[in-house]
């Protein structure tokens, strides 16, 4: 009912991040919720999740190489529309990205025009973010209606220690054929179990650069 591939979008994004630690590297992560009860309004189920980590003992560059790698990745394989464009996000220096990324294959691909904000100081915090302008898509990824990322990372107290929050704001169309009760439900759960999914998917590719 929910498609899978919005959350594969997250990893995608991130798939520059493949290099390993050279020693081992633990984190740890709270249990994702949402932000809000999620809603079904006017045919479209939407909510935001979140989920807040902890990376210990990472021993590269920090926020500075996870910055490098985020600026390549967000160019890499895409087309691009504009961009770099300097910019200020959230009260850092950062750049901006107007692309168009395809995602998927078979029945479910789709093709999404977004808007990438990569920001830091390289000192006290990072942030990545992708907002969807348009999504165009077959199969279940059809009923995808918004796909937003924001991504923070702040350095912990200790040495090679970073605080990760990960957030993703979803809407998604309700098949005319499928009862609303049933369908908010099930949406809900599914998507709670693949952001989950997708978490464990993208911490070991930050850890990587960081």
């Amino acid at each position: 009912m929910t498609p899978p591939l919005f959350f594969a979008a997250l990893a995608t994004t991130l798939q520059l991040l493949s290099t390993s630690p050279s020693s081992p590297v633990h984190w740890t992560c709270d249990s994702a919720k949402w932000v809000e009860a999620p809603v079904l309004q006017n045919g479209i189920f939407s909510g935001e999740l979140i989920t807040e980590c902890l990376i210990m003992d990472a021993n590269g560059q920090g926020l500075k190489s996870l910055n490098t790698s985020l600026m390549l990745g967000a160019v890499r394989d895409v087309e691009v529309h504009e961009g770099p464009v300097a910019e200020l996000y959230r009260e850092l220096p950062g750049f901006r990205f107007d692309v168009t990324e395809k995602m998927g294959k078979g029945g479910d691909a789709l093709v999404v025009r977004q808007t990438i904000h990569v920001a830091t100081d390289e000192h006290t915090r990072l942030y990545y973010a992708t907002n969807s302008a348009s999504i165009t898509a077959s199969g279940f990824a059809g009923y995808l209606r918004k796909m937003d990322t924001l991504l923070e990372v702040i350095p912990a107290d200790a040495h090679g220690s970073y605080k990760l929050k990960l957030s993703s704001g979803i809407a998604i169309a309700r098949p005319w054929y499928a009862p609303h009760g049933i369908f908010k439900s099930k949406a809900e759960a599914i998507t709670l179990s693949k952001f989950q999914e997708a978490r464990e998917m993208l911490i070991p590719k930050l850890v990587g650069a960081l």
